[in-house]
């Protein structure tokens, strides 16, 4: 699917045209990752902990105390199964709240409600902005995300981030079509963070520590 096409969906079914250019912003940058066909996550050393600190607490609407980066080049010592490896299903096994998880129970009332149109169901254009910007986009940003990043990370962690992303940016987008201000306010931080960190999830038994995806 066109830039084109997919713009002109966003401004037939917009609520305030005047807020589709964040979405239009976003979707270029993503857009131009995969004509990139590179996945650049940042190098841990550049990672800003404050800026994945700020980008969770709006999403969460709770504090981060702590962003544990998680790298398959720089592996935490609690996540290898050996001094060579890097333990992915030890990792996931210790995640209590995915990124996913907080977007939907936080965000995903007021999205889907937020697709209403008048007599059409927000079921209806809720799954046509999935199928569309998936095409447009998702499936090839996610086929990106997959190649890039080290299969040595292992157990489900390349799809977990591959949905976390993708979920970012449909939510983020849906926001934008619904011309809810507030979520597209909080969601900012987070959509100019996952081109380059991946947050997962709030550790297990530690709330308020999260893990984050960096090269």
């Amino acid at each position: 699917m066109s830039l084109n096409d997919f713009r002109q969906f966003l401004e037939e079914n917009a609520k305030d045209k005047k807020l589709l250019g964040h979405a239009l912003e976003s979707i270029t940058v993503f857009a131009n990752i995969v004509a990139d066909k590179t996945y650049r996550l940042t190098p841990t050393a550049q990672a800003d902990l404050q800026e994945i600190a700020g980008a969770i607490a709006s999403i969460t609407g709770q504090p981060i105390k702590k962003v544990i980066l998680v790298s398959a080049a720089s592996p935490d010592p609690a996540l290898t199964k050996d001094r060579d490896g890097f333990n992915g299903r030890t990792l996931w096994s210790g995640i209590e709240s995915t990124l996913w998880d907080q977007l939907h129970s936080k965000h995903k009332l007021s999205l889907w409600d937020g697709f209403e149109r008048g007599g059409r169901k927000c079921r209806e254009l809720g799954n046509e902005l999935w199928l569309k910007l998936e095409a447009h986009v998702g499936r090839d940003l996610k086929a990106v995300f997959t190649r890039s990043v080290s299969s040595n990370i292992g157990y489900d962690l390349t799809e977990a981030g591959a949905n976390h992303l993708w979920y970012g940016l449909f939510y983020f987008v849906g926001f934008c079509l619904n011309g809810n201000v507030d979520k597209i306010q909080k969601l900012a931080a987070l959509i100019s963070l996952l081109p380059k960190v991946i947050p997962l999830g709030e550790k297990r038994s530690e709330p308020g520590t999260w893990y984050a995806l960096v090269a």
